[in-house]
C-alpha cells in the first residue's frame, strides 16, 4: 500500500485564524501532521469612524470589491447595505463566502488576483463611478489607483486590523524537531514569524524549507538566514498545499 504524499511531515501552519484550519484539515488529509501558530491576528475595525461611515453609505456605490475572505467577514454588520449594489469579489474563496450570505459577486474568470479583476470588460468603462474596496488596513494599492486611473472615485472601508500576537514564552517552545516544513502566506506573516521566534529560536529552523508567496518575501527569506526558500503559485489553500508536497523530496 503506498504511503500518502506527506506521510509524518510536520508543517507549521501560520496563517490567521481560522483559515488556517482548512489548510490544515487538507495536510493532514494527505498524512501530514499540521502544526498552527498564526502570526497574525486580526480585530474588527469597523467602529472606526470614516470606515463606520462609508459603510453606512454602502448602497450609494456603484460598486463594492471586496479584497479577501476576512474582508466579508467583518463586514457582515453592514450586508443589509451592500446587498443594494453590485458586488465584486477578488478571488474564488471570497466569491463563496460572499454567496454563503446571499450575496453574488462577479469575480475574475482566470487570474484570482487583482489584476485579474482589473481584466474584466467591466472595469474598464469607470468613469465617474463611486467604488469602494473593502479589506483590513493595509494592502496593496493596485487596484485603486488602477480604478482612480480609469476615472472612477474610489474609497476604502478597511473593516478590520492586522496585529501581532502576544504569546506566552511556552506556546512558542514547539517540537521544532518534528517540524519539517514552514508556510507563509504573506510578507508581513513571515516577518511577524521571524519577530516571534527572535534570535534564540530563529536558528532552528534556518535549515527547514519555508514556502513564501512573493519575492519579496523570498527576499526576506534569505536575507534572514533562511537557507531553502520555495516560492508558491499563490496564498490559496491549493497553492500553498501543492508547494508543500512539492517541497517533500528536498526534506
Amino acid at each position: 500500500m503506498t504511503a500518502p504524499p506527506l506521510a509524518g511531515i510536520g508543517v507549521l501552519i501560520t496563517r490567521p485564524a481560522p483559515m488556517g484550519e482548512t489548510l490544515a484539515n487538507r495536510i493532514e488529509a494527505l498524512g501530514g501532521k499540521p502544526l498552527l501558530l498564526p502570526t497574525i491576528e486580526l480585530e474588527s475595525a469597523i467602529d472606526d469612524k470614516t470606515t463606520a461611515e462609508r459603510l453606512s453609505q454602502a448602497a450609494d456605490y456603484d460598486l463594492i470589491i471586496f479584497i479577501s475572505r476576512n474582508a466579508v467577514r467583518f463586514a457582515e454588520p453592514a450586508f443589509d447595505r451592500i446587498r443594494q449594489t453590485r458586488v465584486a469579489a477578488v478571488g474564488g474563496g471570497t466569491a463563496k463566502a460572499l454567496a454563503e450570505a446571499d450575496i453574488t459577486a462577479l469575480t475574475p474568470e482566470q487570474r484570482f488576483d487583482s489584476e485579474g479583476l482589473l481584466a474584466l470588460p467591466e472595469f474598464h468603462q469607470v468613469t465617474g463611478r463611486r467604488i469602494l474596496i473593502i479589506r483590513g488596513n493595509g494592502g496593496r494599492e493596485l487596484m485603486a489607483e488602477t480604478l482612480r486611473e480609469r476615472g472612477a472615485r474610489v474609497d476604502y472601508a478597511e473593516v478590520y486590523r492586522r496585529v501581532l500576537p502576544n504569546y506566552p514564552p511556552f506556546r512558542l517552545d514547539l517540537p521544532w524537531d518534528e517540524i519539517h516544513i514552514l508556510t507563509t502566506t504573506s510578507r508581513e506573516v513571515l516577518a511577524n514569524l521571524i519577530q516571534l521566534l527572535g534570535p534564540e529560536r530563529l536558528p532552528k529552523v534556518f535549515g527547514k524549507p519555508v514556502i513564501v508567496v512573493s519575492k519579496k518575501s523570498e527576499a526576506l527569506a534569505r536575507e534572514k538566514g533562511f537557507q531553502r526558500v520555495i516560492l508558491a503559485d499563490g496564498a490559496n489553500d491549493d497553492a500553498m498545499l501543492d508547494a508543500v508536497v512539492a517541497s517533500w523530496p528536498a526534506i
